[in-house]
């Protein structure tokens, strides 16, 4: 009976035992004094915020920035900060240690401000600066009223004589006196512009018309007279091309030239020769034909050893740029060539200058050509 009072008393020992190796702090405490304990950890800690957490559940993070490392779980699985110990923005620092270093998003000046000075922009710095504002000047005070007239000073010295006035009116005429003798004769006046017209040196009548045949006049002002010869070639027109002096002759022909025409009638109704140069269109082409169909070249021979003409005026030469529109009535099966009114056959080529068209040339349908200077090629 003893024996097995022992045994049940050892085992309610170890069953005590046992049970203490795990607390129930709320239920199984009364008053918890931690103070004395070499360290103490109320929260749980890491590097990355619990997914899942309880109202009241509190998380210190150990990787945030010192004073933003608490954490509380106000929802079911929803943690707020519960610490703000930084400052961040435009005031810096902690809460009893903090510092104002922008306004706005713009930096503050840290120059100490003087007695006076206000926070401006200053756009030079880019920053808010301590200055002296100085106001715009306020408007003008009133006019005073005018003080009484002072005592007339003394009389001042004569001055000088002034200007002398205009002249007044004439005065009424007198009566006439005696006609008194006649004077002498005064002196001969100046010839005028044409005084006289001479023939080696004897005077001919005055007429109204002025002739001059076979040559020109000379002024001769040592004899204050103008000699005009019938020699011709000696004086008369003096003929300049662009400045430059290309002879003196009595007459000035025009002639036409190599395009150019000329036609002139006796305009005597205003005394003078009207002379009009124009284009012989049959060699220089006008704006209109150029722009028009000047380069078209259409072959009809029923052959692929294209001819044409061009429309409006021969080509004389083949020139390395040329450009034609060409429209043949035969289909270039393989190789073809072109002669233009006759100056010579040409090879027809496709655009890398080499190859025979074959094919790319076709009846009825124009393609533009250009001549390199040995072969005409297709553009496209």
């Amino acid at each position: 009976m003893q024996y097995r009072r022992a045994i049940l008393v050892a085992a309610s020992l170890l069953g005590v035992a046992n049970g203490q190796t795990q607390v129930d702090l709320r239920t199984q405490s009364k008053i918890v004094n931690f103070s004395a304990a070499p360290s103490t950890q109320p929260f749980q800690s890491g590097t990355v915020l619990p997914a899942a957490c309880l109202v009241d559940q509190a998380f210190f993070q150990t990787n945030a920035p010192a004073g933003l490392n608490l954490y509380g779980c106000t929802a079911v699985n929803s943690w707020t900060l519960l610490s703000a110990g930084i400052l961040l923005g435009d005031v810096t620092g902690t809460p009893t240690d903090s510092t104002v270093s922008k306004l706005q998003g713009h930096a503050v000046s840290t120059t100490a401000p003087t007695s006076g000075q206000a926070l401006v922009w200053n756009s030079s710095t880019n920053s808010w600066t301590p200055e002296t504002v100085t106001g715009a000047q306020g408007p003008a005070g009133p006019t005073g009223s005018a003080g009484p007239t002072g005592s007339a000073g003394m009389t001042g010295s004569v001055g000088s004589q002034g200007a002398t006035g205009p002249q007044g009116s004439t005065g009424p005429t007198g009566a006439a006196g005696t006609t008194g003798p006649t004077g002498p004769a005064g002196a001969a006046g100046m010839n005028g512009a044409i005084s006289h017209i001479q023939n080696a040196g004897t005077n001919l009548p005055v007429e109204p018309s002025l002739n001059f045949t076979g040559g020109g006049c000379t002024d001769d002002p040592t004899t204050s007279s103008t000699n005009c010869s019938g020699a011709a070639g000696l004086s008369g027109l003096n003929i300049d091309l662009n400045g430059t002096a290309v002879g003196t002759q009595p007459t000035l022909n025009f002639i036409a030239g190599t395009g150019i025409t000329q036609v002139c009638s006796n305009n005597a109704a205003d005394s003078r020769v009207d002379c009009t140069p124009s284009v012989n269109t049959a060699l220089i082409p006008t704006h209109d034909t150029i722009h028009a169909n000047e380069s078209y070249c259409a072959s009809s021979n029923g052959t692929t050893g294209y001819t044409c003409s061009m429309p409006d005026k021969a080509l004389l030469s083949y020139s390395a740029g040329q450009a034609f529109l060409l429209n043949v009535d035969t289909t270039c099966a393989s190789s073809c060539s072109l002669n233009i009114d006759g100056i010579g056959v040409i090879t027809i080529t496709q655009k890398d200058g080499m190859t025979a068209p074959g094919g790319a040339l076709v009846a009825g349908q124009a393609q533009f050509i250009w001549y390199d200077g040995t072969v005409m090629r297709l553009m496209y």
